[in-house]
């Protein structure tokens, strides 16, 4: 098995999901989120939140494939916290996957596709690592 081409970052992607559902989840607002990873808000903001739109399911489900890196996906929060929640769900249920530099994120909530798309593969991988190393650097000096 190949597990969707990730077998090389699967424990980075383990550790993104329990920062998520232990402390990610809780939060609401971006300056909570700012507390537990800064580098990681820099990064989204300066590499990432550019090729994200949110969109509304019958917008997400009628999106044309496409080789331009973007992903779209519903809100609930505010978009960092979204697409932490949309990340983690593709990755928990086994739908995440790469081809080649691009990492597709789909997501479903009953049987509604919730996020679909794809952003640069080491561009979401250096997000995760940075939110990783800040929560190692907090949780070391609590």
């Amino acid at each position: 098995m190949r597990y969707n081409n990730l077998e090389s970052q699967l424990k980075t992607l383990a550790k993104f999901v329990f920062i998520y559902e232990s402390h990610i989840k809780q939060i609401s607002k971006e300056a909570d989120f700012k507390e537990i990873s800064t580098n990681a808000l820099n990064f989204f903001k300066k590499s990432l939140q550019k090729n994200m739109k949110y969109a509304n399911d019958e917008e997400i489900r009628s999106e044309k494939t496409s080789n331009r890196q973007t992903l779209l996906f519903t809100k609930s929060k505010v978009q960092i916290l979204d697409f932490c929640r949309h990340l983690r769900n593709s990755f928990c249920h086994g739908i995440i996957s790469k081809d080649g530099c691009k990492l597709n994120i789909p997501d479903k909530n009953r049987r509604k596709e919730t996020s679909k798309g794809f952003l640069d593969y080491d561009n979401v991988i250096v997000f995760i690592k940075h939110i990783i190393k800040d929560f190692k650097e907090k949780d070391a000096t609590h």
